[in-house]
């Protein structure tokens, strides 16, 4: 979503593109819907992957900040 400064009500560049985000956003939704292991196997490797990696460095970073 846009800020939008409270006194001033201008049409704004990314107000323009909003209707283009909120396609883009359900097309994403429905792409993890339609998500398995039998229709598109490499996708969901793929998305599996980089959810592993991102946890790992979540919790690498997490222990480096409080300590082990």
């Amino acid at each position: 979503m846009c800020p939008v400064h409270p006194t001033r009500r201008l049409l704004s560049i990314c107000h323009l593109f909003e209707p283009y985000q909120i396609t883009l956003r359900e097309k994403h939704e429905k792409e993890i819907e339609n998500l398995t292991l039998t229709t598109q196997p490499f996708n969901t490797l793929k998305l599996f992957v980089e959810a592993t990696i991102l946890y790992i460095k979540r919790s690498i970073s997490y222990l480096l900040a409080h300590g082990v």
